[in-house]
């Protein structure tokens, strides 16, 4: 999707607002995109931009942004009950069952599922299928907050980590990483751009996306994923741009447990399930 499309459909959402409690009712619609080939410059672009490195195979995370159009349609659908701005990014959950080459021909599925209460308003799924010749290769679960009326409920459980975790690496989020980011996934978000733009939304300063975090943690864990696997993420706090943050991790009994801090916050934490055993 181009930059003026996006803008386009973003302008739309400022206009869209939650819609009463009796029509919260998420739209029975599927979208599909049929990807005959991948575009080399785009996937050079993007594993440029999380710094992933293995050749022939594509990040656990790159067939997100190319569903990326189709989840912002879901989301601008009139049935859907929630406002597109203010949407938070909790949770996203990957089943890689397979590696998915680079030469393969790919059919997206995305749909909306799984509304309920949260603690802190409402959530719901965005799901994605990857098919390649009729076989489910991944499976990707987005879980969105529109915050609104809270709901006497426990809190969603965040992941579970050890005690101790050994540092893997050190990451530089720097202070264009949003919009860099944004050319490849096509989230022109405001609050990920410019200083002015996120403090007129809110925020001291722009912050990174959750989904370039988990690509950039994946990324430097490449060496330690699975044939097949599943990867959970909550995301718990903003990454303030630019930024510096530590990812350690821990791996037992086939379960990789995994952090994203910095001096401010915890801002991800994750685990890596190996679907083999």
């Amino acid at each position: 999707m181009s930059l003026i499309q996006t803008i386009a459909r973003m302008s739309k959402a400022l206009f869209k607002r939650n819609q009463t409690s009796f029509e919260r009712v998420l739209p029975h619609k599927c979208l599909e995109l049929q990807i005959d080939a991948i575009d080399s410059e785009h996937l050079a672009g993007y594993n440029n931009c999380i710094g992933w490195q293995p050749e022939g195979v594509l990040s656990p995370t790159y067939l997100h942004v190319l569903a990326s159009a189709s989840h912002l349609q879901l989301l601008l659908e009139s049935e859907q009950p929630f406002a597109l701005l203010g949407l938070v990014h909790i949770a996203n959950r990957i089943e890689q069952l397979r590696p998915v080459n680079v030469n393969e021909c790919i059919n997206l599925k995305s749909y909306l599922d799984n509304l309920q209460p949260h603690a802190k308003g409402w959530c719901f799924d965005i799901v994605t299928e990857a098919c390649v010749s009729n076989q489910l290769v991944w499976r990707e679960i987005s879980t969105n907050l529109s915050r609104g009326k809270t709901h006497n409920i426990p809190k969603h459980p965040l992941i579970n980590l050890p005690d101790e975790l050994k540092l893997q690496a050190e990451i530089l989020a720097p202070t264009n990483i949003g919009r860099r980011y944004a050319r490849f996934s096509g989230d022109y978000n405001p609050i990920h751009l410019y200083p002015l733009l996120a403090k007129c939304l809110g925020f001291k300063r722009h912050i990174a996306h959750g989904m370039w975090s988990k690509a950039r943690c994946l990324a430097e864990l490449a060496n330690t994923l699975p044939q097949q696997f599943s990867v959970t993420v909550n995301f718990t706090r903003p990454l303030f741009l630019p930024g510096y943050a530590a990812l350690s991790y821990a791996t037992r009994n086939e379960l990789t447990s995994f952090e994203l801090t910095s001096s401010e916050a915890s801002h991800l934490r994750g685990s890596i399930q190996n679907l083999m055993v």
